[in-house]
């Protein structure tokens, strides 16, 4: 780690920043401080320093996803914070398309999915999606924003019990478009990644992360009796007809 750090272009600055720092400190030289500053704007520009620190490689994995996420939603629902007739068709024809309980309104904020790290990184990893079916993804943006949305009213006593079984249905088409996505997009990418693998590991990982969420609401309201989903076996993955619960 200390040999490729030694080695990386960018230590020289670190070492000019920490010589130019000792000697404010200790020699208080205003000539030599002076001559420091310039070498430090001299390096800052022929390293483009400014341009790197905003390039992915400089991003944690938190604020990759989080770049990821809102550039999707500005390209596609916010459509850049304009606000016109055919934005608001572009977003009503997702939301027409989901035939199961009226979503998300015209001009109804993310607020769910924006605060939820684990669904945002599902909607990172399966970003190759949207080169095959983009409105499938954005429609899986929204129905996982009314997923949390409905889970979260009723935990606070906002919706009634009744609406247990839109949390269920919901979780069911989540899960159904998912793994429709292995219908939409080749096995292989172009560069030999498994794009079915990838998928496979983002089912699984929501469906244990609702079920957690049911068992919330099996503990809530216990004389529901909410079934126990069953888990994704082997076969499921590779049956086209099979309806993942």
């Amino acid at each position: 780690m200390i040999k490729n750090f030694l080695s990386s272009k960018y230590s020289l600055i670190l070492f000019i920043l920490l010589a130019f720092l000792y000697n404010i400190i200790v020699y208080k030289s205003l000539l030599t401080t002076i001559i420091m500053f310039f070498i430090l704007l001299y390096f800052y520009n022929l390293y483009d320093i400014q341009t790197k620190l905003k390039n992915d490689n400089f991003l944690n994995k938190t604020e990759i996803i989080n770049k990821h996420y809102k550039n999707i939603i500005e390209e596609n629902i916010n459509n850049n914070g304009i606000e016109n007739d055919n934005n608001k068709y572009k977003l009503q024809k997702y939301i027409d398309n989901i035939d199961i309980y009226p979503l998300t309104q015209k001009n109804e904020k993310l607020l769910f999915i924006t605060h939820d790290l684990i669904c945002k990184e599902i909607i990172y990893q399966l970003r190759f999606i949207g080169k095959y079916d983009n409105g499938d993804y954005v429609k899986l943006i929204l129905l996982i924003e009314n997923f949390l949305k409905t889970y979260y009213n009723i935990i606070i006593d906002r919706y009634d019990k009744d609406y247990v079984d839109v949390v269920l249905d919901l979780r069911k088409e989540i899960l159904n478009i998912l793994y429709n996505f292995k219908v939409d997009c080749p096995i292989l990418s172009k560069k030999k990644i498994n794009l079915h693998n990838i998928i496979d590991k983002e089912i699984i990982k929501f469906q244990s992360y609702s079920y957690k969420k049911l068992k919330n609401l099996n503990k809530k309201y216990p004389e529901l009796n909410i079934k126990n989903p069953h888990g994704i076996h082997e076969n499921d993955m590779y049956d086209n007809f099979k309806i993942i619960v």
